[in-house]
């Protein structure tokens, strides 16, 4: 099946998921650098495009969805540190 996504880049999809790749890869270059695909793919699946969103969630929230780890969780936290910026309570 041939689509065209909203922002024009035509490709191909075998299956019903009509997610642009290339939007897609577009998206999770936005995010933090360190983060293996599954996390990003996590932290975009619940509304979290730019870093500073992560902050709306807790940690505990952010730990239980999939594709996040122990490692996701350090690299998140750490850019937190660095920020100064703390989870939501």
């Amino acid at each position: 099946m041939k689509i065209v996504c909203d922002n024009g880049h035509r490709f191909e999809k075998s299956s019903s998921c009509r997610s642009c790749p290339t939007c897609e890869r577009q998206r999770l270059k936005n995010l933090l650098p360190g983060l293996a695909a599954p996390a990003k793919r996590a932290l975009l699946a619940h509304g979290i495009e730019h870093f500073n969103d992560v902050v709306r969630f807790s940690k505990s929230e952010v730990a239980l969805w999939h594709g996040i780890g122990k490692n996701a969780l350090s690299i998140i936290e750490q850019n937190l540190s660095d920020r100064d910026v703390t989870w939501k309570e």
